[in-house]
């Protein structure tokens, strides 16, 4: 499973006074009104506060409307879709609109599923000993960019990350911090789950642990 972060010590800049710092938040210039209007509903609909990693629910995934220019930059489409088409179901393509690389043959090739209409994949996931850091979230942001566009194109995704649970890295954690597997396994999961909400990443549909199996 893909690793988690170093360790960090109390010089690192994520740390504040032997306290971990505040996660980071969109700059108020993206989207003020935004902000202003999703913490309003949220205060509204809940008397309970939210919590400070938490972004606001009304703020949680919405589908995009077209994200086919961000993909045709990163070379993900092999025609890219008009901003003004919306969301179409996957019969409505005269041709593939998703090409991936082959590493076997060494090119690109059309995407077509196995089952039509439903698109299964598995990512790698974190080892929860330590907090995941930004080098693990930029893998987790391409999985989520490529969710986001099988969902567009109106397909049925089931998505699939492991937890790491159990290595070497985890157990001389345990026996240096005095801890049980599963407090330590326990606490860094949350962690990595806060950080995903805080990051707006789709959630995968299960995340099977490696001591689970």
């Amino acid at each position: 499973g893909g690793g988690g972060g170093g360790g960090r010590t109390a010089s690192s800049p994520l740390w504040q006074g032997g306290r971990r710092a505040q996660r980071w938040r969109p700059p108020s210039c993206i989207s003020s009104s935004m902000t202003a209007t999703s913490l309003a509903s949220s205060s509204s609909s809940s008397s309970s506060p939210l919590h400070p990693h938490q972004p606001p629910r009304s703020r949680r995934w919405q589908p995009l409307q077209s994200p086919a220019p961000a993909l045709q930059a990163l070379g993900l489409l092999g025609r890219a879709a008009s901003a003004g088409e919306g969301r179409r179901s996957v019969g409505a393509f005269a041709e593939p609109s998703l090409k991936l690389y082959n590493t076997a043959l060494r090119n690109k090739q059309p995407f077509r599923p196995l089952s039509s209409g439903r698109v299964t994949f598995y990512s790698c996931g974190p080892t929860v000993y330590d907090f995941a850091h930004i080098g693990n979230f930029r893998a987790f942001l391409t999985y989520d960019l490529l969710k986001r566009w099988l969902l567009y194109l109106g397909y049925d995704v089931e998505h699939v990350c492991n937890l790491t649970d159990i290595d070497d890295k985890i157990i001389q954690r345990m026996a240096r911090d005095d801890v049980s597997l599963k407090d330590l396994t326990t606490k860094y999961s949350g962690l990595f789950f806060e950080d995903l909400a805080s990051l707006n990443i789709m959630p995968a549909s299960k995340y099977p642990k490696a001591t689970e199996h």
